[in-house]
């Protein structure tokens, strides 16, 4: 389990008597990773979508995983069904780099791809693995 850092304020002088504020990561306890988590994902996006190889056939146990986002994401994969459809939640807004890998017949094939996540709920796409 992936635990999440959270970036916390600190109060200090600035030399000249004033407060400032300076930006510091401060790991918190694990009910307030999993309290912020909760937030994040109280409406997640749901990524989701078919992998194929280059004829078009669904690829079956094809991992498909967070490469990065615009926040800390948990180290988990999806597995492709037999339709080769898989779905991730995606816990906030912005872009996420995902990566596919399958192995088969004609060996290990990797991809990875960008999707915008905004206010939508669901995202569909097709991810064409080129063996």
């Amino acid at each position: 389990m992936a635990l999440l850092v959270m970036g916390m304020l600190a109060m200090g002088c600035n030399g000249g008597g004033e407060a400032s504020t300076e930006s510091e990561d401060v790991p918190t306890t694990t009910e307030e990773t999993f309290t912020e988590a909760a937030k994040m994902s109280s409406n997640p996006t749901e990524i989701a979508g078919v992998v194929v190889d280059s004829e078009g056939n669904p690829v079956e146990e094809a991992r498909v995983y967070f490469v990065e986002g615009p926040v800390p994401l948990p180290d988990i994969a999806a597995l492709t069904d037999s339709s080769g459809r898989f779905a991730l939640s995606a816990p906030v807004s912005g872009t996420y780099q995902l990566g596919v890998a399958s192995e088969g017949s004609a060996g290990s094939v990797q991809k990875t791809t960008k999707v915008e996540v905004g206010g939508e709920r669901s995202i569909d796409l097709e991810i064409r693995l080129h063996t």
